[in-house]
């Protein structure tokens, strides 16, 4: 095999470009968004757009202006407007200053709706179920606005759930996940400890021994305690104060997942929002009253990415637990049609668990609101698609979407009047100029190479916490293209389709007897395999300069590592891949040596 060439297998892996692409998506919607953006364009700076990547090349190649148009599309509420939409502060990608002079709120923008329409649908896999307005939303924000206040947070300082040197930390005393029961107090007690500038732990206790012991946690408070601190001495909650703050002024930081190196805190600014907005009014065609649904831990960035478009009059539906865990026998399926989703962003892994365990879709069930399903984090697979709709028995939008922690969101985006093909993103987000490099840093189609952007956006980092000098952020993003944000992925671009094939980590790149490929091209040839519990495949440099694949295999209860099974992984990876990536070894491992739960889910899938 090539490593320039690519095909598609019965898998969904690419290794040789496929005659006719396996549509998934081939109808038109009227009225979207995206179609009366478009027109606004057109009319403002006299131009006219065949079709969608007409409009994608004016809005990179005048990426300010457009960013402009985003901004007034959706009423971006700010005190004072903007002077500039781009100013350029340096020689640096990331030097720039976006809406400068603009003084905003992002909390402002992300309230404008205050009234009894839904905005928080809330249950757990035990069954528990709540709802929260928008208007009780409101009257929460101004509970712990006022707290925090109280206590003495000020602009700069951070609230966390996971340790920035923070002045608040949030914490849960207990949880349950597929089943387990499992208790957190000694935890919240060392973490109060290491944490040298803490104001507050401010504690959700669900058990009364959480009560009785609260003492032993420094500085700590129970949640209502904490709310109730606020109020004035007349027993009321002090009015809601925007700070009308800079428009790059930092609002969150989330973390990588540790695949490019040790976990980067990448700290985004309030505008960001205006690129979620995008994402989901435009190309999600997302509308008040329409449910979000995305399934991921705390901590990553697709948890709280969703959360600007309560903008947009959006309910957010939000689950505790494991989708996996089906001891009431509710399922992802039953989800989605009790909650009426209209957009659920979920993993292949999500849908290859289902399969496999053969969780399908009940009679009775009904998908009507469903408009949209994204399948990212990792490769998406043909099977993938083909198992949502054979289970839905309904046609409706479904796309691979590539996204990064490191740009709070999406590099990729939809049209929902352009087809759409498994396994593939189906078009770089508006305003996202996104490239694949080969080697030599040439822009390069039908070929595999490094996943680029070539031009800013206000989602990008301002910076990476505790980066003197932007040492990582430099070494990481810029150092291999110099110019141009290097986001670390491996894929390609189909020149059939203009779709996008996201492969896999570039520094996850295998070479053996000439071949380069990715060890998760190796997974999708053996995760069928009801033998195999785990797996793990790594690069082998031997001491004659060639370098060898080898695959570790931990192995079900039960089952014997013999030369049969061996023979089997073989046959396996030949057959849904290609014969010409089969490791050189395959050995049986009792375990995978992994850091964290991110860093096995990434590895595996």
């Amino acid at each position: 095999m090539s490593c320039n060439s690519v095909r598609y297998s019965r898998n969904g892996f690419v290794d040789k470009l496929e005659s006719n692409p396996t549509v998934v998506w081939n109808k038109k919607v009227p009225n979207t968004e995206l179609e009366k953006f478009k027109k606004i364009v057109e009319k403002k700076y006299g131009q006219h757009f065949d079709s969608y990547w007409d409009l994608h090349k004016w809005s990179v190649e005048n990426y300010p202006d457009f960013w402009k148009e985003i901004w007034h599309f959706f009423d971006v509420i700010a005190s004072k407007p903007y002077d500039e939409v781009f100013v350029k502060t340096g020689s640096g990608f990331l030097d720039n200053e976006w809406f400068s002079g603009a003084r905003l709120n992002f909390a402002e923008n992300l309230l404008r709706i205050r009234d009894d329409r839904l905005a928080l649908i809330c249950y757990d896999e035990l069954g528990n179920y709540g709802t929260v307005t928008f208007a009780q939303m409101f009257e929460e924000v101004k509970r712990y606005a006022a707290a925090f206040r109280k206590h003495g947070l000020s602009v700069g300082d951070r609230v966390t759930l996971k340790f920035l040197d923070p002045t608040i930390i949030f914490a849960l005393d207990h949880f349950q996940d597929e089943g387990r029961q499992i208790d957190l107090f000694e935890k919240l007690v060392a973490a109060s400890e290491s944490a040298p500038n803490l104001k507050k732990m401010v504690v959700l206790a669900t058990r009364q021994q959480t009560v009785n012991r609260l003492s032993e946690i420094r500085k700590s408070m129970l949640l209502e305690e904490f709310l109730e601190s606020g109020k004035n001495s007349d027993g009321k909650v002090p009015d809601l104060v925007f700070e009308q703050l800079l428009f790059d002024h930092p609002i969150a930081i989330n973390f990588t997942s540790g695949t490019t190196g040790l976990p980067k805190g990448v700290l985004h600014s309030a505008g960001t929002f205006i690129a979620v907005l995008r994402d989901f009014g435009i190309h999600l065609n997302l509308k008040e009253g329409d449910t979000v649904y995305t399934y991921c831990p705390v901590g990553w960035s697709v948890w709280d990415n969703p959360i600007p478009s309560l903008a947009l009059g959006v309910k957010l539906l939000l689950f505790t637990g494991s989708a996996d865990y089906g001891e009431r026998g509710f399922t992802l399926w039953d989800c989605f049609s009790k909650y009426n989703v209209t957009y659920a962003c979920l993993t292949p892994a999500c849908f290859d668990w289902l399969e496999n365990y053969k969780t399908l879709a009940e009679p009775g069930m009904k998908f009507d609101s469903l408009k949209v399903i994204a399948l990212g984090a990792s490769p998406s697979k043909i099977r993938n698609f083909e198992f949502i709709q054979k289970n839905v028995k309904k046609e409706f939008f479904v796309s691979g979407i590539y996204g990064a922690t490191e740009v709070f969101g999406a590099f990729t985006g939809f049209d929902l009047n352009l087809p759409g093909y498994a396994s593939e993103c189906q078009v770089p987000a508006l305003g996202v100029d996104l490239h694949v490099f080969d080697e030599q840093g040439r822009s390069v189609i039908g070929k595999r190479g490094e996943m680029v952007v070539k031009t800013p956006t206000p989602s990008f980092p301002v910076y990476l916490w505790k980066d003197e000098n932007n040492a990582k952020l430099n070494e990481t993003y810029f150092s291999k293209y110099p110019g141009v944000w290097r986001q670390c992925d491996e894929g390609w671009i189909n020149p059939k389709t203009k779709g996008i094939v996201v492969i896999g980590r570039s520094d996850d790149t295998l070479k053996q007897d000439g071949e380069r490929f990715c060890a998760g091209d190796i997974y999708f040839g053996i995760d069928k395999m009801e033998e195999l519990q785990d797996f793990i495949c790594v690069g082998q440099d031997r001491w004659d300069g060639e370098t060898r694949a080898v695959l570790f295999v931990k192995l079900k209860k039960g089952i014997t590592f013999t030369p049969e099974l061996k023979q089997k992984i073989i046959d396996s990876i030949a057959r849904e891949v290609t014969v010409d990536i089969v490791p050189k070894v395959i050995l049986e491992i009792q375990d995978i040596p992994v850091g964290t739960f991110t860093a096995e889910y990434l590895v595996k899938y």
